[in-house]
């Protein structure tokens, strides 16, 4: 279970450092994603985690690769 805590975590960062790099407050990128506030806040501290329908809705609207939220691959779509 402890492995689990950790990888969601590191999504979570992951998912709030693009977030940062763009500008976008949590709000926007809710609404971007079409995910509630609350449930982008959980997911970024690692206390929630999200189906590959929800990671593949925040990789869109941040313009990443699923890779890199998900394995720390480097890459940025074009």
């Amino acid at each position: 279970m402890e492995k689990k805590k950790t990888v969601d975590v590191e999504i979570g960062q992951r998912i709030r450092r693009s977030r940062e790099a763009l500008g976008y407050s949590r709000e926007t990128l809710s609404d971007k994603a079409e995910l509630s506030n609350s449930f982008l806040s959980a997911i970024e501290l690692g206390t929630g985690s999200c189906t590959a329908e929800y990671l593949q809705r925040l990789c869109r609207a941040l313009g990443v690769l699923r890779d890199y939220i998900r394995f720390g691959w480097n890459g940025r779509v074009t």
